[in-house]
């Protein structure tokens, strides 16, 4: 079919109409709201007889995008940064709370300021404070900025900086490595667990709490083992799905833990 005159700019106008508004939204997918905008905006600034209600239906997308456009602003106006948690913490001065320091302490963390994070739980810690989410967080921060092969160097020098007394520290290494495995981070609660095994004059709760971790451990690792043979039989390559490794002569020596 052949068109000429009127009906042929007719057809072309709505063929371009039709090509800028797949475009928009192409933009509009990716997250260029501005690009999708303009296009929105140069397609009726350049369509003065387009169909009223597809006018209508490009008015709408104009709309929607001012209203994303203004939420996305507001998101990055309301994020939180470094500068603006240290501000609040210069503005509570001497009178924050333990529930203030907290506060800042996940904030920092939430971020990604994990050596800040850990700083502003290791003072909840100096003020004898052994709360669960407190140690929770410190075990949180120590993952991300430790590896397991690195942690006990760092947590003696810590725990020695934390504590004064030798009892505190072997206190909030137990509960340390215990929030570990709760964090299904087996090799790093193993690196504390070989760690506390060192320290001379343990009374019997505390070697019993070590007896139990080293259960814990064990059953962590029997667990993430298991999940691995089970996902290499299901087709993936042992590469993409690697197997914990457990250290040499681990099993003997907490063996030998168990009673």
């Amino acid at each position: 079919m052949v068109f000429g005159g009127d009906g042929y700019c007719v057809m072309a106008g709505k063929i371009t109409t039709i090509l800028a508004r797949n475009e928009a939204e192409v933009y509009r997918a990716q997250g260029l709201h501005k690009e999708a905008l303009e296009i929105y905006c140069n397609l009726l600034a350049t369509s003065p007889h387009i169909d009223p209600a597809l006018k209508s239906a490009i008015e709408d997308q104009i709309d929607k995008l001012n209203g994303e456009l203004c939420s996305n602003a507001a998101d990055e106006s309301h994020r939180l940064t470094a500068a603006d948690i240290i501000r609040v913490k210069q503005g509570w001065g001497t009178k924050a709370t333990e529930g203030d320091m907290l506060v800042c302490a996940q904030a920092f963390f939430q971020i990604g300021h994990y050596r800040d994070a850990l700083m502003e739980s290791a003072r909840l810690l100096q003020k004898g404070l052994f709360a669960r989410d407190i140690i929770a967080l410190f075990a949180n921060c120590l993952v991300h900025l430790q590896s397991s092969g690195k942690i006990s160097r760092s947590i003696d020098r810590l725990s020695t900086r934390i504590f004064k007394r030798g009892e505190a520290q072997i206190r909030f290494l137990i509960l340390l490595t215990e929030a570990l495995i709760d964090l299904n981070r087996p090799l790093h609660a193993d690196a504390l667990y070989r760690h506390l095994q060192k320290k001379q004059g343990l009374n019997k709760d505390i070697a019993e709490r070590l007896r139990s971790i080293a259960k814990a451990i064990h059953g962590l690792r029997d667990v993430q083992s298991h999940s691995s043979r089970k996902t290499r039989q299901g087709g993936q390559s042992p590469s993409s799905t690697p197997m914990l490794q457990k250290p040499e002569g681990s099993r003997a020596k907490a063996s030998r833990a168990q009673p």
